[in-house]
């Protein structure tokens, strides 16, 4: 994905570069520019950023997993190094080496992050009610907003 831009007063405005770009139910709008970047939240007419370094265990899945749920909170699978961190923290050299491993889950609120699965690889979907239903090692997974209620 390239840059992400938005209509206004007639005319194109660009606001930012980004890998990952995902709307809401609600109309929140997350976006990421790539695994360990800076992720943003547009709602309320607003921006919020966090950097890596407010999400110092948060590396986005390469594939794609990356959905908002109806309640507006950002679900995403996980990566992590299978070697400890790649040398001077290059991410991408992990990628193209092959050092990146499936780490679960996690579902960011825009406070806290919570973690599913850990260890596993998954894909998922978010249901209607906001139930999201993960498929990993050929079983089927439903995290209830009430499970994740109860989580908190």
């Amino acid at each position: 994905m390239g840059d992400v831009f938005r209509y206004d007063d007639g005319d194109w405005q660009r606001i930012s570069g980004a890998e990952l770009v995902d709307v809401g139910w609600d109309g929140t709008v997350w976006q990421a520019e790539g695994p360990g970047d800076d992720l943003a939240r547009f709602a309320d007419g607003e921006w919020t950023r966090w950097t890596s370094a407010d999400l110092p265990d948060v590396r986005l899945g390469l594939d794609y997993e990356f959905k908002v749920a109806p309640d507006g909170s950002l679900w995403f699978s996980l990566w992590r190094s299978a070697d400890g961190e790649p040398p001077g923290g290059d991410w991408w050299l992990a990628v193209r080496d092959g050092h990146l491993v499936c780490d679960g889950l996690a579902r960011f609120d825009g406070e806290a992050v919570d973690r599913f699965l850990a260890g596993r690889c998954t894909s998922m979907d978010i249901a209607a009610d906001g139930s999201v239903w993960v498929v990993s090692d050929d079983d089927l997974y439903v995290i209830t907003p009430e499970a994740v209620a109860a989580g908190e």
